[in-house]
C-alpha cells in the first residue's frame, strides 16, 4: 500500500514539473522545446565540407562538438563514419583530413614552457591532445592540465591557456554555443556550409 502511494505520488510530481518545464500545452513552449530537443541531436557534419574530421574540430564547417578521440567522416552534410584514436587527434589544416597522432614525446624539440597539445610553436610536436596544456621542461613533459572549453595558442614566447569560452572558439573569437566556424573565422549560425556568413 505505501508503495502504491509513494508510486501515485512521484508521477504526479514528475507530471507537474514536465508541465511547468514545457509551458503544458502552450504550442509555442513545445515547439521552442522541440526545436531546442533538435539542435542538441543535430550531426556534427552538419555545416561541413567533406572530409575527416576530430571531433573538436571548427574547420571547414564542422561543429566541434564531437568526441576528442573520434575522427568523423562527413559527407552531403551528415556523419557517414567514425573511427576512435587510441592516442590523440590532430585537426590538420583546412582542406587538409584530420587524424590520428602517433605516440611521441611532444616535448623532446620544445623549448621550455606550456603548450596547447596541437601548438607547433618553440619546437612542440602539435600532435598532443587539443584540450591539454602540456608543460615542458629540459625536453620532457613535467605536467598537464586538461582544459574544460578549448585551449588557445598565445604569441611566441608566452604560456599557451585554456579558453574561458563556453562556445565556439574559431581562432580568436568566443562564439555563442550551436555556432560553427566559417570563412576567415567568423562565427556562424542558420546557414549551411558554404554560404556567405
Amino acid at each position: 500500500m505505501q508503495t502504491a502511494r509513494l508510486s501515485i505520488i512521484l508521477g504526479s510530481l514528475i507530471v507537474l514539473l514536465a508541465s511547468a518545464c514545457t509551458g503544458a500545452g502552450d504550442r509555442d513552449d513545445d515547439r521552442s522545446l522541440g526545436t531546442a530537443m533538435a539542435a542538441a541531436t543535430a550531426d556534427n557534419c552538419a555545416h561541413a565540407l567533406d572530409g575527416a574530421y576530430c571531433g573538436y574540430s571548427t574547420m571547414d564547417g564542422f561543429s566541434g562538438h564531437g568526441d576528442g578521440h573520434t575522427i568523423y567522416d562527413c559527407s552531403a552534410h551528415r556523419t557517414t563514419g567514425t573511427s576512435h584514436c587510441s592516442t590523440n587527434c590532430v585537426v590538420a589544416p583546412s582542406g587538409q583530413a584530420d587524424f590520428c597522432a602517433p605516440a611521441v614525446n611532444n616535448c623532446a624539440g620544445a623549448a621550455d614552457g606550456v603548450y596547447c597539445g596541437f601548438s607547433t610553436m618553440d619546437g612542440f610536436s602539435g600532435l598532443g591532445d587539443a584540450h591539454t596544456l602540456y608543460s615542458c621542461s629540459g625536453h620532457v613533459t613535467t605536467g598537464t592540465s586538461h582544459c574544460a572549453n578549448a585551449c588557445l595558442i598565445a604569441p611566441p614566447g608566452q604560456p599557451d591557456t585554456c579558453s574561458s569560452c563556453g562556445g565556439t572558439v574559431c581562432g580568436t573569437r568566443c562564439c555563442p554555443a550551436g555556432d560553427w566556424c566559417g570563412t576567415g573565422n567568423r562565427c556562424c549560425s542558420g546557414c549551411t556550409a558554404g554560404c556567405v556568413c
